[in-house]
């Protein structure tokens, strides 16, 4: 079977490629041989201020990228999102080049690369039409244009939609980032990336949390202009503002594996959780004093061999958003649920 080139030298045609992978019979298979993309795979921002260094708040928005690119490669690689099995050699491999220019105005990164080395991992674990819907997926969602202008469409849509200010819901109404087309397709993305199995979900949730925290930038400065769209600070911090919502709490019980623990302060230790069939993570502080000999033991073992542990965590939340988890402890498996080894170990 002839390999076959895929080009998508503008997000125009790369929507166009994406719609007919969509729409193909996923039972005609076919050989992907290369991917090809144009200049417009970058994640830029320009400042209308010159800065004598790269702003912090968007040092922070790009390392976070750097984050979902090593998380997303972590998952085709393992099938795991544990980054840290990537090993230096893979680690420079996907490594983003943030490059400054302009005095300092321009900040921008190249992800075309890093995507044609992830269809390296992918091509022997997923068919060439897959492989295709997920780097054109990832360049729309990450790198088009219209793409960061939609998400601002929707998050105005949905605060507006919620909002009990009537001045507030006027200047939400008064905003215009992205047209019913343009949403629609980001929408449609974004769903289409949430059906490919954790590595779509991964790339859709990951889009969807950098451009929070690219918003949460843009109410550092005074204007700021990311992936084409303008935005004052003013406009930026409407977006974020939250309504109010009851605060509720519950206790779960949870199977999950410690990927990380700092040990450094004394009175207090901070210890990161992530779900053992899933890709949430939580990271957690609490009294070293609270936890008896037991508890420390399980939490060690679990970091040090990646090994699932129950535990009983505190959620506070809204309807929306978890605002607090706290760990209460190391505890046994709900009845009926087999139980982790380390938790059996003189347990009590």
């Amino acid at each position: 079977m002839v390999g076959r080139r895929i080009k998508a030298s503008t997000p125009e045609e790369a929507e166009t490629i994406l719609s007919q992978m969509l729409s193909a019979d996923r039972n005609v298979e076919f050989d992907l041989e290369s991917i090809e993309f144009g200049e417009w795979t970058t994640r830029s921002v320009y400042l209308s201020h010159g800065h004598s260094s790269i702003s912090p708040p968007f040092m922070e928005a790009y390392l976070d990228l750097q984050k979902q690119i090593y998380l997303i490669v972590a998952i085709a690689k393992t099938g795991g999102v544990e980054t840290a099995r990537l090993n230096n050699s893979e680690k420079e491999r996907f490594e983003i080049d943030v490059k400054v220019t302009s005095g300092s105005s321009k900040i921008s990164t190249d992800l075309g690369e890093p995507l044609k080395e992830l269809a390296k991992y992918m091509i022997d674990k997923l068919t060439g039409q897959e492989v295709v819907i997920l780097l054109l997926g990832s360049a729309i969602i990450y790198c088009a244009k219209s793409a960061f202008s939609a998400f601002l469409e929707n998050r105005k849509e949905i605060l507006a939609q919620e909002c009990e200010s009537k001045e507030k819901t006027e200047m939400l109404n008064a905003l215009n980032f992205a047209n019913a087309q343009q949403l629609s397709l980001f929408n449609k993305v974004l769903e289409m990336l949430s059906k490919q199995g954790l590595i779509g979900k991964q790339i859709a949730d990951g889009a969807q949390h950098n451009n929070e925290i690219f918003l949460k930038a843009a109410t550092r400065v005074a204007q700021s202009n990311i992936n084409g769209q303008e935005l004052s600070r003013e406009e930026a911090s409407l977006l974020r503002s939250t309504i109010t919502l009851p605060m509720t709490q519950k206790i779960i019980t949870q199977e999950m594996i410690v990927y990380y623990m700092n040990t450094g302060k004394p009175d207090e230790i901070t210890v990161g959780l992530c779900e053992a069939h899933g890709t949430t993570k939580y990271k957690v502080f609490f009294k070293d004093d609270l936890f008896n000999h037991a508890d420390n033991t399980h939490l060690m073992t679990s970091l040090r061999n990646r090994t699932p542990i129950w535990v009983k965590l505190l959620i506070r939340e809204t309807e929306d958003d978890v605002k607090a988890i706290q760990l209460l402890g190391v505890t046994d498996p709900p009845p009926g649920i087999i139980s982790s080894p380390i938790v059996n170990q003189n347990r009590h």
